[in-house]
């Protein structure tokens, strides 16, 4: 039930659209967590704000060992539109 939680309190948060500079850096830092489900909770979020300083990270988080977090990480690229995600994403494939 956790990861549920996790992902509810993350899509809450994008859409009362609270969301200030400190909150995209913890979702920032929360890709590298140790924990898969907060990894793509953070990578989905992220894709729902659609704020460009998550591209760099997420293009890193394509390579993650869970396909949860890449799936995720693929989504939010998608979702913010970043033409320098595009050949990262092909390569994914």
């Amino acid at each position: 039930m956790r990861p549920r939680l996790i992902l509810c309190a993350l899509t809450l948060v994008v859409l009362l659209s609270v969301v200030v500079a400190d909150e995209i850096d913890d979702l920032i830092s929360d890709l590298e967590d140790e924990d898969p489900w907060i990894r793509a909770g953070a990578a989905f979020a992220l894709g729902e704000i659609g704020d460009t300083r998550a591209v760099d990270l997420l293009i890193s988080v394509l390579k993650d060992e869970d396909s949860t977090v890449r799936e995720e990480a693929a989504g939010a690229l998608g979702k913010i539109s970043d033409l320098k995600a595009v050949d990262p994403l092909i390569e994914a494939l």
